[in-house]
């Protein structure tokens, strides 16, 4: 499933070629952030709005269910992006980092790590810990306690990051960025690192597909 402007597209795999297959139609509005809580169950962040989505087991059309205005309940105007940790729905904001209670669906402060030195512009999880991606650190929180293992923060790699929006972990100690100028490359263990910018490419998300043999990358008109 691919988040664009538009909704979500179903790209698929054949002969060993990615190709796109159909649009999810009820999905018109901008569906950039999103989540599955299960096969058939989309959360979509959109602005100050948080949506739950259905849809049927062919992903052909989906019907919303239910919504979220985080203007009301938590002062939230935008910036809104969400995920799925540790099977929860998780809300990264500007007011801190929220989760939908799986029992009730209602909207209350995570508990998932403890509190982040800064407000987290995106979040993920990988190989037993939580990264997080913050305007000028790089966190690791272990996935079971909460607490943070390790804090990065590079003065000279801040240009590659600042307006970044997700962070795609390959290895332990590596981590794709993607930017309006294209891939910045973050290796913890690394000697030599650049600030300088290459040729400009637009790219605004990434994907790693099993078995991790196909890096693709998004931009605003779906391509791929």
């Amino acid at each position: 499933l691919v988040g664009v402007y538009d909704g979500i597209y179903v790209i698929k795999r054949i002969n060993g070629t990615w190709i796109l297959s159909h649009k999810i139609a009820g999905l018109n509005e901008s569906c950039r952030w999103f989540a599955q809580e299960s096969p058939q169950s989309l959360w979509i962040a959109n602005g100050n709005e948080v949506w739950q989505y259905y849809t049927n087991k062919e992903l052909t059309r989906a019907k919303r269910i239910r919504v979220y205005n985080l203007r009301e309940l938590i002062q939230v105007e935008k910036g809104t992006k969400l995920y799925n940790v540790n099977g929860k729905i998780v809300i990264a904001t500007t007011k801190g980092i929220y989760e939908i209670n799986s029992k009730t669906k209602e909207l209350e402060l995570s508990k998932i790590i403890e509190k982040p030195k800064d407000y987290v512009t995106s979040l993920t999880q990988y190989n037993g810990s939580i990264i997080t991606l913050a305007p000028e650190h790089i966190s690791l929180f272990n996935a079971k306690t909460g607490k943070e293992t390790r804090n990065y923060f590079e003065i000279p790699s801040l240009p590659l990051v600042l307006d970044a929006e997700t962070i795609i972990p390959i290895s332990d100690e590596q981590m794709i960025i993607p930017n309006d100028n294209g891939f910045a490359l973050f290796n913890s263990t690394g000697k030599s690192r650049s600030n300088t910018f290459y040729d400009m490419l637009h790219i605004k998300n990434v994907y790693q597909t099993y078995p991790k043999d196909s890096l693709l990358y998004t931009d605003n008109y779906l391509s791929i």
